[in-house]
C-alpha cells in the first residue's frame, strides 16, 4: 500500500472543478512534440445508502488518458462541508493506493494555489471543504485509473421530509449512474426530486437517476408522521467502547405557542445580482413578509458597496409598514461591490428583547469585495455579535465562499442553503420560513 502526498505543490495543469465530483489535476507531463497529455472522467458511479437520517456514499470514477503524452499528477475531490470521511482508494491496475483527507484548512492552501495559477476564482468556492487528494502515478497514453471513496453525511430535514443533495456538477456526457438504497420497513413515503427524473429498480426498490444530464442531485424523502420522530445510528468498534446516535424530532406545536419573531431579511443589491438573480431575490424577499404574523417585527438590509436599511431598527408586521416594506423591495437595484461585513455589521447590531426570537436570512451570490475580506476575520466578527440570534444563510450562484457562509450558519445555530444557477431562490427562502 501507498499513502498519498499531503504536502502543498505547485499546480500547472488544466483543471476542470466539477462541484463535489472529483478531477485530476495535471502536474507534469512527459510530452513528445506537442501531444499533450488530456485526462478525462469517463464513468462515475454513485450508490448512497440511507440509515435514519445519515446516509453512506460510495463514489467509484474512472479516468483515462487520452492525449498522446505520459501524464502524472494529483486526483482531488472536494468533500461537502457536512462529510465525514472514510476511506479512499486509487487503483493502478491490480494495486490499489490508499488515500487520506485533507481538513479544510490544508485543502484551502491547495484551492488557493490553484486559483493563483490559473485565474479561477470560482475555485474558492470550496474554500472551507474538506479535500482528498492522492498521486497519480504517469499514467500512459490510452490508460485508465480507477478512484473509490467513501463519506458519510447527515441529512437535512425540511419539514416532513428528508433532504439528500448530491452536486454532481457539468459533466461532459460520460456514463454514469446515481442509485440510492432506502431500508426496510415504513420510514418513508414515495420519494420524489424536483431536479432530475427518477426511476425505481430491483427488488429492493432501489431509486436510480441518470447523471449524463448533469446538474445537482436534490431528492426528498418525505417521513411518516409520527409524534416524534426517532432515529438511532449505532458505531461498534473491537475491543473499544462503542457509539450511538439519537436523533429526535418532535412534531409542530400549536400556533398559540409560536414565540414572536425578530426577522432581519439581508440581501445582496451587488452588481452581479442583476437580471434574474435580482427579480428573484425580490421574490423570495416577498415570500418571507408574506409569512409574518401580528406579532412579529421585521428589518430589510441591502448591501452592495454600502448599506441601505428600509428602516433604522425593527417595524411591526402592521399592514402598513408591510407595503411600505415590499415598496422598498421593489425599488432595489444591482450595482456595486460585495460588503458582506457592513452588511453583517448592521444586522447584528440591534438588541432583542429575551421574549422574542431573532432571526436572520443572508442572501448573497458573491465573494466579498468591498471591506473586510478574509472570511475567517468576518466570521469572527459576526460571531461577536450573534448573541441569541440565529442565522441562514443562502448562496446563489456557484461563486459564493461556502466556508464564509457555512460558518455564519454554524456560528448562529442555523443552516445553509444554495441555489444553483437557473434555480428558484425564493424556494429556498421559503424551505428557511417553513
Amino acid at each position: 500500500m501507498r499513502t498519498l502526498l499531503l504536502g502543498a505543490i505547485a499546480l500547472i495543469g488544466p483543471i476542470t472543478p466539477l462541484a463535489a465530483q472529483g478531477w485530476i489535476e495535471i502536474e507534469r507531463s512527459q510530452v513528445p512534440g506537442n501531444q499533450n497529455p488530456a485526462v478525462i472522467r469517463t464513468s462515475s458511479e454513485v450508490h448512497t445508502t440511507i440509515e435514519g437520517r445519515v446516509a453512506r456514499v460510495e463514489v467509484e470514477e474512472q479516468f483515462r488518458n487520452s492525449g498522446g503524452g505520459l501524464a502524472e499528477g494529483h486526483y482531488l475531490y472536494p468533500l461537502p462541508g457536512e462529510a465525514v470521511f472514510q476511506n479512499f482508494s486509487l487503483w493502478m491496475g491490480q494495486q490499489e493506493l490508499r488515500g487520506e483527507m485533507m481538513n479544510a484548512e490544508q485543502a484551502r492552501g491547495i484551492y488557493e494555489e490553484i486559483v493563483r495559477r490559473k485565474k479561477d476564482p470560482a475555485l474558492l468556492s470550496l474554500a472551507g471543504h474538506g479535500l482528498v487528494r492522492a498521486q497519480v502515478f504517469p499514467i500512459q497514453p490510452g490508460e485508465t485509473r480507477k478512484v473509490v471513496l467513501r463519506y458519510t453525511l447527515l441529512l437535512d430535514r425540511v419539514g416532513d421530509a428528508l433532504r439528500l443533495r448530491y452536486a454532481l456538477g457539468s459533466r461532459g456526457g460520460e456514463s454514469g449512474e446515481w442509485r440510492l438504497t432506502l431500508p426496510g420497513g415504513d420510514d418513508f413515503g414515495v420519494p420524489y426530486s424536483p431536479t432530475h427524473p427518477i426511476r425505481t429498480v430491483g427488488r429492493d426498490g432501489d431509486i436510480v437517476i441518470d447523471t449524463r444530464s448533469g446538474g445537482d442531485i436534490e431528492l426528498f424523502l418525505p417521513l411518516h408522521r409520527g409524534l416524534v420522530g426517532t432515529s438511532v445510528l449505532t458505531h461498534a468498534v473491537s475491543n473499544e467502547d462503542g457509539y450511538l446516535m439519537l436523533l429526535l424530532s418532535p412534531s409542530a406545536v400549536d400556533e398559540g405557542a409560536v414565540v414572536p419573531r425578530d426577522l432581519t431579511l439581508v440581501v445582496d443589491v451587488s452588481g452581479s445580482m442583476s437580471g434574474v438573480k435580482m427579480d428573484q431575490a425580490r421574490a423570495a424577499l416577498h415570500q418571507a413578509l408574506g409569512t409574518l404574523r401580528s406579532a412579529d417585527r421585521f428589518r430589510l438590509i441591502a448591501f452592495s458597496s454600502g448599506i441601505r436599511e428600509f428602516r433604522s431598527g425593527f417595524a411591526l408586521a402592521t399592514g402598513p409598514n408591510l407595503a411600505a416594506a415590499r415598496e422598498f423591495i421593489d425599488g432595489l437595484a444591482a450595482d456595486g461591490g460585495t460588503n458582506i461585513s457592513g452588511a453583517l455589521e448592521t444586522a447584528l447590531g440591534s438588541a432583542v428583547a429575551e421574549d422574542r426570537l431573532p432571526l436572520v436570512i443572508f442572501l448573497t451570490d458573491g465573494i466579498p469585495s468591498v471591506g473586510e475580506q478574509q472570511p475567517d476575520r468576518i466570521a469572527a466578527a459576526a460571531a461577536g455579535r450573534i448573541g441569541r440570534a440565529r442565522i441562514f444563510t443562502v448562496g446563489v450562484g456557484h461563486d459564493v465562499n461556502t466556508y464564509l457562509l457555512d460558518r455564519l450558519a454554524k456560528e448562529g445555530h442555523g443552516s445553509a442553503e444554495y441555489v444553483a444557477p437557473g434555480a428558484d431562490v425564493e424556494v429556498a427562502v421559503g424551505q428557511l420560513m417553513g
